[in-house]
């Protein structure tokens, strides 16, 4: 396999990350150039993330979360907060085209988790409980006292609901990008199941340690909600973005089918977990919405915003 194949391998893996270059505009020559520097550690695309809205006195800094530290960024001011929870191994400047917009309005706080972007490497295994436990360490350093918006993409999406499940209350609305699902393993079933695993163990001596911890966690992350059965994120807006684009989960093309089906299937059903759910299909757009289409994730926002401010 070819590297720029184990990349987009890793991505896909990882609730794919990064599946089309459409749509991008006029930065392919960025894109390129970062891909060539990044691909023999499978990083597909690091943007430097711009002046977003109005910065706080401290825009960025480290908290630490239990022996290691997390980096985190703040923007803007105004009530209530939008937190952005990254995908499998990505980093806070995925948001890059959406967060100066919310920051004109409102405070955004982004962050890395353990092991990736600026954050230290952290406690293993990478599952479920402990990425939500570091990350509502990050809030209670930060005073987020306030119930908060929470955008997610990919797998971050099975986090955030997660961490609703734990923290019931403290989400006051969800945008849910292209979501990841804990059930797809099952769902598209055992034979697709084991070409995921196959195809990670093949990419694994191309990872950072961050990014391998990434990769074992999704796997642990996936069993440990799949097993919490979370049905319900209680009765806010929730918005879920569904991109269009047919996804390379595993290299296999019967397989590949059959996991994309489970894969729209499940997110189409998580629309039901709030009777304020909603569905919105990015027409066109790779997983990537948020660098795509980013105007349709900051309405999408936007209008969330509008209904949880009173």
């Amino acid at each position: 396999m070819t590297a720029l194949g184990r990349a987009m391998l890793l991505d896909h893996v990882f609730q794919v990350r990064f599946s089309s270059w459409k749509g991008l505009g006029e930065r392919p020559y960025r894109i390129i150039s970062l891909v060539n520097k990044y691909l023999p550690v499978t990083l597909l695309i690091i943007f430097v993330l711009g002046g977003c809205g109005q910065k706080t006195n401290d825009p960025g800094g480290y908290v630490d979360v239990g022996g290691y530290r997390l980096y985190y960024e703040t923007y803007g001011s105004g009530s209530p907060t939008v937190i952005f929870e990254n995908g499998s191994a990505a980093e806070l400047t995925d948001w890059e085209y959406v967060a100066p917009e919310i920051a004109k309005t409102n405070k955004v706080i982004l962050y890395d988790r353990a092991g990736l972007g600026k954050s230290d490497f952290g406690t293993c295994p990478r599952d479920a409980y402990q990425r939500v436990a570091e990350f509502n360490t990050l809030l209670t350093a930060l005073n987020v006292n306030q119930p908060f918006v929470l955008v997610s993409h990919s797998l971050g999406c099975i986090l955030s609901r997660y961490y609703q499940h734990l923290y019931p209350g403290n989400v006051l609305g969800m945008i849910q990008v292209d979501p990841g699902h804990e059930s797809l393993l099952t769902r598209a079933g055992p034979a697709f199941a084991a070409a995921v695993h196959a195809e990670v163990i093949a990419i694994s001596r191309n990872l950072t340690p961050g990014q391998l911890a990434e990769a074992l966690g999704a796997f642990d992350t996936w069993t440990e909600v799949e097993a919490a059965s979370l049905e319900s994120v209680g009765n806010i807006p929730l918005t879920v973005i569904v991109s269009t684009q047919t996804q390379s989960l595993v290299t296999d093309e019967a397989l590949n089918e059959i996991g994309n089906i489970a894969f729209r299937e499940l997110q189409k059903e998580l629309v039901g977990q709030s009777p304020q759910g909603k569905l919105v299909t990015a027409e066109g757009s790779g997983h990537m919405v948020q660098l795509e289409q980013p105007q349709l994730v900051i309405d999408e926002i936007k209008a969330v915003l509008a209904k949880v401010v009173h």
